[in-house]
């Protein structure tokens, strides 16, 4: 089945530097935005580890959706996002702790050709993932740290809670690279949940 990531659940964009919503709205499609999370001079330069985050609501059990991020991500990113993710592979590990994948972009839809990311971060219980770019993408740009963090939270039978977290180290005054991950990250989410939704899961 075509995927259209037309619809959109609710989503949540914030930072670090905001406790509160900053965007509260139904079709991100139409209308992504996100908070910057910049400081002033000196407040930066106070830590080098940063953040941008963001919450996202879709309409799949926690169960399917913890199975398409922790077994299933190499097969069904270059079909849920094509446009974007050009190609995955696992080029070490068995898929848990320590699992590294080469992706590959297109280069219609990034100046990045390809990145290394390792999974750092896998808690079962929590049903949380973390992956860390190794080689390639943001570490050719400035950063010497750079982790993309999800986490499911069950909120109904059919609803789930997913927490997304980029953290990443810089001397850049103003990056623009994690906010543009995390509009990216919320696509993909979208156009997963579509993609499970039409009876896609594995």
């Amino acid at each position: 089945m075509t995927n259209t990531c037309t619809q959109a659940s609710e989503w949540v964009i914030y930072s670090q530097d905001e406790e509160h919503l900053a965007f509260h709205y139904q079709n991100f499609l139409s209308s992504l935005n996100i908070s910057s999370n910049t400081r002033n001079e000196d407040r930066w330069k106070e830590s080098m580890s940063k953040e941008a985050a963001a919450q996202a609501k879709v309409g799949v059990d926690i169960g399917t959706l913890w199975k398409a991020f922790s077994e299933d991500l190499k097969l069904l990113l270059p079909k849920v996002v094509p446009n974007f993710i050009k190609d995955a592979e696992v080029v070490e590990g068995d898929g848990g702790p320590g699992t590294v994948f080469l992706f590959s972009f297109s280069t219609d839809a990034s100046t990045v050709r390809f990145q290394k990311e390792k999974i750092v971060d896998f808690d079962e219980t929590l049903h949380q993932i973390g992956l860390e770019v190794i080689e390639g993408g943001p570490l050719n740009h400035g950063f010497t740290l750079y982790k993309t963090v999800f986490r499911l939270t069950k909120t109904g039978e059919q609803e789930t809670l997913i927490d997304v977290k980029v953290v990443y180290e810089t001397e850049i005054a103003e990056p623009h690279m994690p906010s543009g991950t995390v509009k990216k990250v919320l696509v993909f989410v979208g156009c997963l949940e579509s993609f499970l939704l039409n009876g896609n899961a594995s």
